[in-house]
């Protein structure tokens, strides 16, 4: 059941910080994949 809420967008900043803080776990590579693939990131400035 969905609860019609929009997710939170990350900003780039909170992304480093998450990705700073997951380095320090006990499995960092399987933890920022983890997380790198339940963030859907879209760049609004292409390179």
């Amino acid at each position: 059941m969905s609860l019609g809420r929009q997710a939170k967008i990350l900003s780039k900043r909170q992304l480093d910080a998450a990705l700073g803080l997951l380095s320090n776990t006990g499995y960092p590579a399987r933890n920022r994949v983890i997380f790198l693939l339940s963030v859907n990131h879209l760049d609004p400035e292409p390179a």
